[in-house]
């Protein structure tokens, strides 16, 4: 199943602040707990969209996900390089049509 980058971190992110909350004095994250943390995140990813990708990305996601700012977004979808969608009064865009903007 292929996630988006910021999808993934999101939740490794979420595990990580969940654990540390739950410490206790002289503990610590070894690299059996680390992958078995890994392990429940990827088991839950799969159980919450049953390994659909994720039809629209907002601009913050489309910029994890391309790796660019917000600006050089903004500035392709007004140029008319990049489509987007406004239908929401926000900019969303579809997986799609990031990958062939970024491929020329």
């Amino acid at each position: 199943v292929n996630y988006p980058l910021f999808y993934l971190h999101a939740l490794l992110l979420r595990v990580a602040l969940n654990y540390t909350h739950k410490k206790t004095k002289g503990d610590f994250m070894t690299k059996d707990i680390v992958n078995q943390k890994l392990e429940n995140v990827l088991n839950r990813l799969e159980t919450i969209d049953g390994g659909k990708p994720i039809p629209w990305f907002n601009l913050k996601d489309a910029c994890d996900y391309t790796t660019l700012s917000r600006i050089k977004i903004r500035r392709a979808c007004m140029a008319g390089e990049l489509k987007v969608s406004k239908a929401t009064g926000k900019l969303l865009f579809r997986k799609e049509w990031l990958d062939r903007w970024l491929n020329g």
